[in-house]
């Protein structure tokens, strides 16, 4: 065979492998670098979310918290609505929704003022600094238990506003069954509230009495 002819067909042979791994080559580049851009991508997209979910929660921890409860005051014997903000920043235009209406699960002497409540807590109330409270008194705790009258359940539905815009709405039942049988017991001050009453009216019985004439 004609020396040149196989040295023709080598260099061509050459030719043919050093161009199949060129472009294996190539391509296993272009995989690699495919693949370092879409690892890029994704490591971009974690990194945004972990900076939302980062603001997200600092947005979160600095709104108000506001909360509404229908519960004994500190003396016992009589029920309130509180409104409050545990929060650390300023709530403002609090709004209250009862369902059913609290006017319609009070005892009916304390009706006029739940529906007076109700009204205001509607219109809203503008605002409520770290730590305030709105106390509304809505009568004696027992007249909510008396005789076969039903023990009333309240759902309520708490909206505002914060330093980053609405709040989220807030909505649980208070049932009003877990107070039944609660102790009525007075704490702190309004422990010498009845002595106190008791020692006012004798000392008022004293004084209207007629003074005996001297002999």
């Amino acid at each position: 065979m004609d020396p040149a002819l196989v040295i023709a067909v080598i260099s061509l042979v050459i030719s043919v492998v050093f161009g199949v791994v060129s472009a294996r080559t190539s391509w296993l580049s272009a995989r690699a670098a495919h693949r370092s851009a879409v690892s890029a991508e994704k490591s971009q997209e974690v990194s945004a979310r972990q900076l939302d979910a980062s603001v997200t929660a600092q947005e979160a921890a600095l709104q108000p918290y506001v909360w509404a409860d229908l519960k004994p005051r500190e003396d016992g014997g009589m029920l309130v609505f509180v409104v409050g903000n545990a929060g650390p920043t300023v709530a403002t235009d609090v709004r209250i929704v009862f369902d059913p209406l609290l006017s319609s699960i009070v005892p009916a002497v304390e009706r006029e003022d739940a529906e007076r409540i109700e009204q205001h807590l509607a219109l809203g109330l503008s605002s409520i600094t770290p730590g305030r409270k709105f106390l509304w008194n809505l009568g004696v705790a027992h007249q909510y238990f008396e005789g076969d009258r039903p023990v009333p359940a309240l759902r309520i539905t708490v909206t505002g506003k914060g330093p980053s815009g609405q709040l989220e709405p807030l909505t649980y039942a208070l049932a009003l069954s877990d107070l039944k049988h609660q102790a009525d017991r007075a704490v702190g001050v309004s422990v010498l509230e009845g002595p106190l009453k008791d020692l006012n009216e004798t000392l008022k019985k004293i004084a209207d009495k007629p003074a005996t004439p001297r002999r």
